[in-house]
């Protein structure tokens, strides 16, 4: 089964669209191209209004059709109403190489168009193209780790400088990606503390990054602060609310890290495990849960191969939750690059940035 992955870039065919879409709206209208979150498949591009904008997503008025709600992740690409038309079709061209690949050429297209954005005229299509290239400097951070520096600093500087709009978790997710891809398991923790702290943080995302936090402690070494941050998710999910079994999950990982840590712990682990997924309507996504916790708990014992197994699992058939799966591949690259498998670690974290 495929994971399911967005890709960042757009198929070429697709960008026509985007460019007669784009081409349509000009005279102060919004030209958005999306994805169905069903598909993955990118939609041809849409001429309206946006009409609010959160950390969650768009509100989007098509000029025929009614006004719908875009999560953020659904959104691929946005051509902003106060675009300088100076370069309007510059604009549109430069997904062409991120759909090639040619981050470069992409990274170094959109830096040489920055300057025509101001904050007072484009503060919106400003923001959108600081984004592209935090995100650029991300992609090329992960085939040059050199490079990753000046990608986290870039990704640091986003989050500071537009918090609460759209673009914030995407751009967050990899920040902390990349701290913890780096070693830098503080800065990683930091951005999380960060995220945790804005306001308007839909449930989901909210409990989403709040067990973000918890993975970190973990493989921080930090059992004692994991187990304390899981505790009060678990006082704030009623015991019949489907949110608990998740977090349950995750408890049965704090217990054993903060236990013997032995072979009988291990297989203790694995029975609980086993107990809470084996009903035949366990949801996918749970079972990824209970794959990825097994494998941080193998982790934590040295034991790389078997813990390598039960994140495959999760990238390969339980691949529904997209924060399971990215936290699966994000195991996976460290895996490979302390087994002295560099080709196979630098595969996992292109992956790793492909999911929004």
């Amino acid at each position: 089964m495929q994971s399911r992955i967005v890709r960042l870039g757009v198929p070429a065919s697709l960008w026509m669209l985007f460019v007669v879409g784009f081409a349509a709206g000009q005279g102060g209208s919004d030209v958005i191209v999306v994805r169905d979150p069903k598909s993955d498949k990118v939609l041809p591009s849409m001429t309206g209004t946006i009409s609010k904008e959160t950390i969650s997503g768009i509100l989007f008025k098509p000029s025929a059709g009614p006004e719908k709600e875009y999560k953020a992740n659904e959104i691929i690409r946005i051509t902003y109403s106060d675009l300088p038309s100076g370069v309007k079709l510059e604009f549109s061209s430069i997904g062409g190489f991120e759909d090639k690949k040619e981050y470069a050429k992409a990274l170094d297209a959109y830096v040489k168009l920055l300057p025509n954005f101001k904050d007072a005229a484009n503060p919106k299509s400003k923001r959108f193209v600081e984004y592209r290239i935090a995100m650029l400097k991300a992609m090329e951070a992960d085939s040059d780790e050199k490079k990753r520096p000046e990608a986290i600093e870039a990704l640091k500087s986003f989050t500071k400088a537009y918090p609460s709009t759209w673009q914030y978790p995407i751009v967050a997710k990899q920040l902390i990606r990349l701290q913890n891809a780096a070693g830098n398991m503080d800065g990683a923790i930091e951005a999380v503390e960060a995220f945790l702290k804005l306001p308007d943080l839909t449930p989901d995302l909210q409990q989403e990054i709040s067990l973000t936090y918890v993975d970190l402690l973990m493989r921080a070494g930090k059992a004692k602060e994991a187990d304390a941050e899981l505790k009060k998710l678990l006082a704030t999910v009623k015991p019949g609310d489907p949110k608990r079994n998740r977090l349950d999950i995750y408890k049965i990982g704090t217990d054993f890290l903060l236990g013997s840590k032995d072979e009988a712990a291990l297989k203790k682990v694995e029975a609980e495990l086993r107990k809470k997924t084996q009903d035949g309507s366990t949801p996918p996504a749970l079972k990824a849960v209970a794959h990825n916790i097994l494998g941080d708990c193998l982790l934590a014992v040295g034991r790389r191969r078997d813990a390598m197994w039960e994140y495959l699992w999760v990238d390969v058939v339980y691949n529904e939750d997209r924060s399971q799966v990215q936290k699966a591949i994000d195991a996976l690259a460290k895996i490979f690059e302390d087994l002295k498998e560099p080709e196979k670690a630098k595969q996992y974290r292109e992956k790793s940035q492909q999911i929004q």
